[in-house]
């Protein structure tokens, strides 16, 4: 047996392709994601680039995190696989932590401990464990046995002592907010801290070093320069961005200033894809080319940059903002 899950155009990162993929299968929960997937941050000093959202508030998802003490008590009272088959049974898939080493479609299997999350969407009577994750770079469904799946470490979790989460789909009318969208789409352009003038949900004084919004490509720029190997998810969340960009303008064809981006975004996201490409493609050189590879892709970011603002900007001004 096996809950809903679909699996989600952002792929980026485990933490919104988990949620994502269980609240997708909700009719009208693609305007939740529409409405909400706009703005993005960059954190000084590190390779991270995402984007806001605010789970705890989504009308769609029930989602509950189970803490180490209880992590401690379910593996020696229940045992695992008792309580994964129960939450699995009641429609909830699971988010594990889980020691790749025994995975054997993972890289890392039998060569390195590596502690990655899974979701896990269903199972057989038979032995057989669905689980969706990373094979390499590849966001997919994979297959294992409940003998491969091991805690990593009860005392390495999330770093705010989550050992597990629990998702499970609800059934809510969502319509798709321009008003929402606009705000957002204001902030992005702006770069300005969303939690200070936005619904999202958090103190803004612990993020008050974050480089917000579309000056947050700064950042990509500076990571790609200073190290010798382009991780390409940092690309990928970007192309993730224009491509979630051009579809909710599509949705809200029928405004003016909706109508005037859809185009544009359209535009940005094949030239996003084009990067992304090139990214990869850099990646496979080491001596003099990648170098110059590295310079076309940053070149090509500083292009679409400009491109993006140029047009945000015309839009804001046409708006009065």
């Amino acid at each position: 047996m096996k809950v809903p899950y679909t699996k989600p155009d952002i792929i980026s990162y485990a933490h919104h392709a988990f949620p994502l993929g269980t609240i997708l299968t909700q009719d009208t929960a693609e305007n939740w994601m529409l409405s909400n997937y706009i703005t993005m941050y960059a954190k000084e000093g590190m390779n991270a680039f995402n984007f806001l959202v605010n789970y705890e508030s989504n009308p769609f998802l029930n989602i509950r995190n189970i803490y180490a003490y209880e992590m401690k008590y379910i593996l020696h009272m229940i045992g695992l696989k008792k309580w994964t088959i129960y939450e699995l049974k009641h429609g909830v898939a699971v988010e594990l932590f889980v020691d790749f080493y025994y995975l054997p479609l993972s890289d890392q299997y039998h060569r390195i401990h590596y502690m990655h999350e899974i979701l896990i969407t269903g199972y057989e009577e038979d032995g057989r464990v669905y689980y969706w994750g990373y094979t390499g770079n590849i966001y997919k469904e994979n297959i294992c046995c409940w003998e491969d799946i091991r805690i990593y470490d009860t005392n390495i979790f999330y770093g705010d002592g989550v050992a597990a989460k629990l998702y499970k789909g609800e059934k809510v009318n969502y319509q798709l907010d321009s008003d929402r969208v606009l705000t957002q789409l204001l902030l992005f352009f702006r770069s300005e801290n969303p939690y200070k003038t936005s619904s999202l949900w958090g103190n803004y004084e612990e993020y008050k070093n974050y480089r917000y919004g579309i000056s947050g490509m700064e950042n990509l720029i500076d990571i790609i320069l200073k190290n010798e190997y382009i991780d390409f998810r940092y690309i990928n969340v970007w192309y993730e961005h224009k491509k979630l960009m051009h579809r909710r303008m599509q949705s809200l064809f029928s405004i003016e200033w909706c109508s005037d981006l859809c185009i544009i975004y359209k535009e940005l996201e094949n030239k996003w894809y084009d990067i992304l490409l090139m990214a990869i493609s850099c990646n496979k050189y080491n001596d003099n080319r990648q170098l110059e590879k590295k310079k076309e892709v940053v070149e090509q970011i500083k292009n679409v940059y400009l491109m993006e603002y140029k047009e945000l900007a015309k839009c804001m001004n046409k708006l009065g903002l």
